[in-house]
């Protein structure tokens, strides 16, 4: 009777103990479970939404608009910036040079772009008497003065002005064509040789 009592008492025992374990293992299972649905779910929402289309965005870019001024324009279209008395370069040249006014417009284009304070001929000045000669100024790049073998020639002093004081008449654009058609009256194209030649005014 006791040894049944002692049997029984080892089979609960045993019982028990694969009973815990049982359980014990069936827990870890659910747990391992719920963990791989989860990840799976979270895999679907990211797939799903990666799948969607994507919504415009509300940023509204700054729109650069460019935005030329009527000088910029003219300067575009190759016209001249200066005007004298409300009329451009080119009618006032016509002006003075009525009868090759083209020629003119052309030649003078290609010795100062009708600039009317361009300096030219930097390279040819010297010193002479306290003032320094040999620049040429303005729309017609009228030179000052100059030195030819050994020569000087001051077209300033020739019209009772300095230097400086002949550069400044020169970069006014009326005076400056002016004595441009003294110079062309005298001289024609070939006082302005190199420009004169390049674009076939003289040969």
């Amino acid at each position: 009777m006791q040894k049944q009592k002692y049997t029984i008492y080892a089979c609960l025992i045993i019982s028990f103990a694969t009973y815990s374990f049982s359980l014990k293992e069936a827990n870890q299972l659910v747990k391992e479970y719920q963990e791989s649905m989860a990840i799976v779910s979270d895999y679907m929402v990211r797939t799903a939404h990666a799948s969607e289309p994507q919504e415009a965005s509300h940023e509204v870019l700054e729109e650069k608009v460019i935005k030329y001024s009527d000088d910029e324009l003219r300067l575009i279209a190759g016209e001249s910036l200066e005007e004298i008395n409300g009329e451009t370069v080119e009618e006032k040249i016509k002006q003075y040079f009525p009868e090759n006014h083209k020629q003119m417009t052309a030649l003078f284009k290609c010795e100062s772009g009708l600039e009317a304070n361009k300096a030219g001929d930097l390279s040819l000045t010297f010193e002479h008497n306290g003032e320094v000669l040999g620049s040429s100024h303005g729309i017609a790049q009228v030179r000052i003065g100059g030195n030819e073998n050994g020569v000087v020639w001051n077209r300033a002093k020739a019209n009772g002005m300095t230097a400086k004081e002949f550069i400044e008449k020169l970069e006014d654009p009326d005076y400056n064509l002016r004595y441009a058609k003294k110079i062309f009256d005298s001289r024609g194209y070939s006082a302005w040789y190199n420009c004169s030649k390049k674009i076939g005014l003289i040969k």
